[in-house]
């Protein structure tokens, strides 16, 4: 997609907003926003909607600035260990507890 301004294979905000809300930027995880006024709704509103060349840089940034995702195998990977780290600690506080009021 190009930058401009006739372009009108440019995305329209709801494809932006639906990117934004799906994670495909990655600034966020995939649900949609709770929104008074949609992405792109006060601009149409107030007579200046986002012209085609905007709308293609503002889908470009959005989606080219996407952190990469850590694999979901390494989250598990962290996850686990501070679980049974946890159940320890929890294990260990209980015996204590013992150890103090026998």
């Amino acid at each position: 997609m190009t930058a401009s301004g006739n372009d009108r294979r440019a995305p329209t905000t709801e494809q932006l907003r639906k990117a934004i809300d799906s994670g495909a930027t990655g600034g966020k995880v995939n649900f949609p926003d709770p929104a008074a006024s949609p992405l792109g709704t006060d601009a149409e509103a107030g007579g200046a909607p986002a012209r085609p060349g905007e709308r293609a840089q503002a889908y470009a940034a959005e989606v080219a600035s996407r952190p990469a995702a850590a694999p979901a195998r390494a989250r598990v990977g962290r996850a686990l260990p501070m679980a049974l780290g946890f159940v320890a600690l929890i294990a260990i506080s209980a015996g204590l507890t013992l150890l103090i009021l026998l």
